[in-house]
Protein backbone atom coordinates (compact mmCIF):
# COMPACT_ATOMS: atom_id res chain seq x y z
CA UNK A 1 0.00 0.00 0.00
CA UNK A 2 2.57 2.63 0.74
CA UNK A 3 4.31 1.56 -2.41
CA UNK A 4 1.28 2.36 -4.26
CA UNK A 5 1.02 5.52 -2.53
CA UNK A 6 4.44 6.89 -3.22
CA UNK A 7 3.62 5.64 -7.04
CA UNK A 8 0.57 7.48 -7.21
CA UNK A 9 1.74 10.36 -5.55
CA UNK A 10 5.03 10.51 -8.28
CA UNK A 11 2.09 10.11 -10.93
CA UNK A 12 0.06 12.99 -9.25
CA UNK A 13 2.79 15.22 -9.97
CA UNK A 14 3.62 14.24 -14.00
CA UNK A 15 1.62 15.46 -16.29
CA UNK A 16 2.04 12.92 -18.61
CA UNK A 17 2.46 10.27 -16.34
CA UNK A 18 -0.62 10.93 -14.72
CA UNK A 19 -2.59 11.17 -17.58
CA UNK A 20 -1.20 6.98 -18.71
CA UNK A 21 -1.98 6.12 -15.09
CA UNK A 22 -5.45 7.39 -15.05
CA UNK A 23 -5.99 5.85 -18.57
CA UNK A 24 -4.30 2.45 -17.75
CA UNK A 25 -6.46 2.63 -14.74
CA UNK A 26 -9.75 3.39 -16.55
CA UNK A 27 -9.17 0.54 -18.96
CA UNK A 28 -8.88 -2.07 -15.58
CA UNK A 29 -11.76 -0.77 -14.44
CA UNK A 30 -13.65 -1.76 -17.62
CA UNK A 31 -12.03 -4.62 -17.84
CA UNK A 32 -12.46 -6.45 -13.94
CA UNK A 33 -15.82 -3.99 -14.50
CA UNK A 34 -14.55 -2.37 -10.96
CA UNK A 35 -16.75 1.00 -11.51
CA UNK A 36 -15.10 3.86 -10.06
CA UNK A 37 -17.59 5.08 -7.23
CA UNK A 38 -17.53 6.72 -3.94
CA UNK A 39 -20.45 5.00 -1.72
CA UNK A 40 -20.42 4.88 1.91
CA UNK A 41 -22.19 2.29 3.70
CA UNK A 42 -22.36 3.38 7.60
CA UNK A 43 -22.88 -0.02 9.22
CA UNK A 44 -23.61 0.94 12.33
CA UNK A 45 -26.34 2.93 10.96
CA UNK A 46 -27.07 0.18 8.57
CA UNK A 47 -27.92 3.09 5.71
CA UNK A 48 -25.20 3.43 2.31
CA UNK A 49 -25.02 6.52 0.71
CA UNK A 50 -24.22 6.74 -2.97
CA UNK A 51 -22.39 9.52 -3.28
CA UNK A 52 -22.67 11.34 -6.70
CA UNK A 53 -19.84 14.26 -7.02
CA UNK A 54 -21.40 17.69 -7.02
CA UNK A 55 -24.55 17.33 -5.10
CA UNK A 56 -24.26 18.44 -1.56
CA UNK A 57 -21.92 15.09 -0.40
CA UNK A 58 -19.53 16.80 1.70
CA UNK A 59 -22.72 18.24 3.97
CA UNK A 60 -24.62 15.22 3.53
CA UNK A 61 -21.61 12.93 4.75
CA UNK A 62 -20.91 14.93 7.33
CA UNK A 63 -23.92 14.66 9.26
CA UNK A 64 -23.33 10.72 8.84
CA UNK A 65 -20.15 11.32 10.65
CA UNK A 66 -21.08 13.57 13.43
CA UNK A 67 -23.81 10.93 14.45
CA UNK A 68 -21.24 8.23 14.37
CA UNK A 69 -18.77 11.10 16.80
CA UNK A 70 -16.04 11.11 13.80
CA UNK A 71 -13.42 13.61 14.33
CA UNK A 72 -12.85 15.60 11.49
CA UNK A 73 -11.98 19.29 10.90
CA UNK A 74 -15.10 21.13 10.54
CA UNK A 75 -13.58 24.01 8.72
CA UNK A 76 -12.04 21.84 6.25
CA UNK A 77 -14.47 20.33 3.65
CA UNK A 78 -11.62 18.29 2.42
CA UNK A 79 -11.48 16.15 5.96
CA UNK A 80 -14.94 15.34 5.40
CA UNK A 81 -13.78 13.61 1.70
CA UNK A 82 -10.39 12.07 3.82
CA UNK A 83 -12.49 10.55 7.06
CA UNK A 84 -15.32 8.98 5.13
CA UNK A 85 -13.26 6.99 3.66
CA UNK A 86 -13.31 4.27 6.27
CA UNK A 87 -16.94 3.77 4.88
CA UNK A 88 -16.44 3.13 1.54
CA UNK A 89 -17.36 -0.28 -0.39
CA UNK A 90 -18.01 -1.57 -3.74
CA UNK A 91 -21.29 -1.68 -6.20
CA UNK A 92 -20.85 -5.43 -5.74
CA UNK A 93 -21.14 -5.17 -1.97
CA UNK A 94 -23.46 -2.48 -1.82
CA UNK A 95 -25.74 -5.15 -4.05
CA UNK A 96 -25.80 -7.64 -1.48
CA UNK A 97 -26.27 -5.77 1.29
CA UNK A 98 -29.62 -5.60 3.22
CA UNK A 99 -29.58 -2.11 4.36
CA UNK A 100 -31.05 1.28 3.26
CA UNK A 101 -29.75 2.87 0.29
CA UNK A 102 -29.92 6.72 -1.14
CA UNK A 103 -28.35 8.95 -3.18
CA UNK A 104 -28.77 12.19 -4.81
CA UNK A 105 -28.68 13.18 -8.71
CA UNK A 106 -28.44 16.94 -10.00
CA UNK A 107 -29.78 18.28 -13.25
CA UNK A 108 -27.09 17.35 -15.57
CA UNK A 109 -26.98 20.65 -17.62
CA UNK A 110 -26.19 22.63 -13.93
CA UNK A 111 -24.08 19.80 -12.74
CA UNK A 112 -21.56 20.24 -15.77
CA UNK A 113 -21.44 23.89 -15.25
CA UNK A 114 -20.36 23.39 -11.42
CA UNK A 115 -17.37 20.70 -12.19
CA UNK A 116 -16.36 23.26 -14.88
CA UNK A 117 -16.23 26.19 -12.79
CA UNK A 118 -14.91 24.50 -9.66
CA UNK A 119 -12.52 21.89 -11.02
CA UNK A 120 -11.67 23.08 -14.47
CA UNK A 121 -10.80 26.49 -13.73
CA UNK A 122 -9.26 25.49 -10.68
CA UNK A 123 -5.44 24.67 -11.56
CA UNK A 124 -4.96 22.72 -8.21
CA UNK A 125 -7.25 20.28 -8.81
CA UNK A 126 -6.24 17.14 -10.71
CA UNK A 127 -8.97 17.21 -13.64
CA UNK A 128 -5.75 19.57 -15.00
CA UNK A 129 -3.30 16.39 -15.02
CA UNK A 130 -5.49 14.44 -16.58
CA UNK A 131 -6.49 13.54 -20.65
CA UNK A 132 -3.12 14.49 -21.43
CA UNK A 133 -3.62 18.28 -20.56
CA UNK A 134 -6.44 18.82 -23.25
CA UNK A 135 -8.77 19.76 -20.53
CA UNK A 136 -6.98 22.58 -18.93
CA UNK A 137 -8.46 26.02 -16.74
CA UNK A 138 -7.85 27.77 -20.11
CA UNK A 139 -10.56 26.08 -21.75
CA UNK A 140 -13.86 27.61 -22.73
CA UNK A 141 -16.88 26.27 -21.41
CA UNK A 142 -17.57 24.80 -24.99
CA UNK A 143 -14.68 23.48 -26.17
CA UNK A 144 -15.01 21.71 -22.50
CA UNK A 145 -18.29 20.37 -23.83
CA UNK A 146 -17.45 19.02 -26.29
CA UNK A 147 -14.42 17.38 -24.98
CA UNK A 148 -16.43 15.61 -22.35
CA UNK A 149 -19.16 14.58 -24.94
CA UNK A 150 -16.80 12.33 -26.86
CA UNK A 151 -14.62 10.74 -23.39
CA UNK A 152 -16.79 7.44 -22.55
CA UNK A 153 -18.54 6.58 -18.96
CA UNK A 154 -15.37 4.48 -18.10
CA UNK A 155 -12.66 7.02 -18.96
CA UNK A 156 -14.71 9.68 -17.90
CA UNK A 157 -13.58 12.03 -14.15
CA UNK A 158 -15.75 11.09 -11.72
CA UNK A 159 -17.25 15.33 -11.51
CA UNK A 160 -18.62 14.78 -15.08
CA UNK A 161 -19.24 10.91 -15.46
CA UNK A 162 -23.11 9.93 -16.35
CA UNK A 163 -25.11 9.42 -13.34
CA UNK A 164 -26.92 6.41 -14.20
CA UNK A 165 -23.68 4.79 -15.21
CA UNK A 166 -22.53 4.99 -11.17
CA UNK A 167 -26.36 4.11 -10.12
CA UNK A 168 -27.45 1.05 -11.92
CA UNK A 169 -25.38 -2.61 -12.28
CA UNK A 170 -26.92 -4.71 -15.02
CA UNK A 171 -29.97 -2.87 -15.73
CA UNK A 172 -30.92 -2.21 -12.41
CA UNK A 173 -31.17 0.76 -9.92
CA UNK A 174 -28.80 0.22 -6.94
CA UNK A 175 -30.59 2.03 -5.04
CA UNK A 176 -34.15 2.48 -3.13
CA UNK A 177 -34.20 6.26 -3.57
CA UNK A 178 -33.58 8.54 -5.74
CA UNK A 179 -33.74 12.44 -4.28
CA UNK A 180 -33.13 15.65 -5.90
CA UNK A 181 -30.07 18.25 -5.10
CA UNK A 182 -32.15 20.79 -6.29
CA UNK A 183 -34.44 20.93 -3.03
CA UNK A 184 -31.61 19.16 -1.00
CA UNK A 185 -32.63 19.78 2.32
CA UNK A 186 -36.25 19.44 2.21
CA UNK A 187 -35.50 15.67 -0.12
CA UNK A 188 -33.62 14.99 3.20
CA UNK A 189 -35.40 16.08 5.52
CA UNK A 190 -37.18 11.86 5.87
CA UNK A 191 -33.93 10.49 5.95
CA UNK A 192 -32.52 13.22 8.96
CA UNK A 193 -35.28 12.58 11.00
CA UNK A 194 -35.20 8.44 10.70
CA UNK A 195 -31.48 8.78 11.95
CA UNK A 196 -31.56 11.69 13.98
CA UNK A 197 -29.03 13.67 12.40
CA UNK A 198 -27.66 17.33 12.52
CA UNK A 199 -29.70 19.40 9.99
CA UNK A 200 -27.20 19.88 6.64
CA UNK A 201 -24.58 22.30 7.34
CA UNK A 202 -23.11 24.00 4.53
CA UNK A 203 -19.83 23.15 3.26
CA UNK A 204 -17.67 23.97 0.67
CA UNK A 205 -20.21 26.81 -0.33
CA UNK A 206 -19.78 28.79 -3.56
CA UNK A 207 -20.97 31.45 -5.38
CA UNK A 208 -23.46 30.14 -7.86
CA UNK A 209 -23.37 31.52 -11.15
CA UNK A 210 -26.54 31.37 -14.06
CA UNK A 211 -25.84 27.91 -15.35
CA UNK A 212 -28.46 29.12 -18.36
CA UNK A 213 -25.46 32.14 -19.33
CA UNK A 214 -23.08 29.28 -20.28
CA UNK A 215 -25.09 27.37 -22.70
CA UNK A 216 -26.07 28.03 -26.61
CA UNK A 217 -28.83 25.87 -28.49
CA UNK A 218 -26.17 23.71 -29.72
CA UNK A 219 -23.97 23.15 -25.96
CA UNK A 220 -27.50 22.24 -24.63
CA UNK A 221 -28.23 19.63 -27.85
CA UNK A 222 -24.57 18.21 -27.19
CA UNK A 223 -25.21 17.77 -23.26
CA UNK A 224 -28.78 16.15 -23.52
CA UNK A 225 -27.02 13.61 -26.63
CA UNK A 226 -24.17 13.30 -24.09
CA UNK A 227 -26.83 12.63 -20.46
CA UNK A 228 -29.88 11.77 -22.27
CA UNK A 229 -30.23 8.84 -19.62
CA UNK A 230 -29.68 11.48 -16.59
CA UNK A 231 -31.88 13.52 -18.05
CA UNK A 232 -35.08 11.18 -18.70
CA UNK A 233 -34.70 8.53 -15.72
CA UNK A 234 -34.12 11.23 -13.32
CA UNK A 235 -36.94 13.62 -14.67
CA UNK A 236 -34.84 16.47 -16.53
CA UNK A 237 -36.69 16.84 -19.29
CA UNK A 238 -38.72 19.88 -18.23
CA UNK A 239 -35.25 21.22 -17.65
CA UNK A 240 -33.55 20.67 -20.49
CA UNK A 241 -36.63 22.25 -22.57
CA UNK A 242 -36.49 25.27 -20.47
CA UNK A 243 -32.79 25.68 -21.19
CA UNK A 244 -33.04 25.09 -25.17
CA UNK A 245 -36.01 27.90 -24.88
CA UNK A 246 -34.05 30.08 -22.66
CA UNK A 247 -31.10 29.89 -25.45
CA UNK A 248 -33.27 30.56 -28.39
CA UNK A 249 -34.34 33.59 -26.77
CA UNK A 250 -31.30 34.91 -26.06
CA UNK A 251 -30.46 34.55 -29.26
CA UNK A 252 -33.37 36.32 -30.66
Amino acid sequence: MIIFKKFYFICKNNLFIYSNYFLLESILRLIFNNKLNDILYYNSLNVAFVSIPKTGNSSLNSVFLDKLGVIYDKKNYQSVHLSKNRFKINHKKLVNLDCYKFTFVRNPFERLVSCYVSKVLNENHNMNKKYFGIINRNLSFEKFVKIVCKVPNFMSDFHFVSQDYLLFENGKLIVDDVLKFEDLEKNFECIRKKYELNYLPHLNKTDKPDYRSFYTSELVKLVYSRYKNDIVYFDYVIEYEELLNFCKNMRN
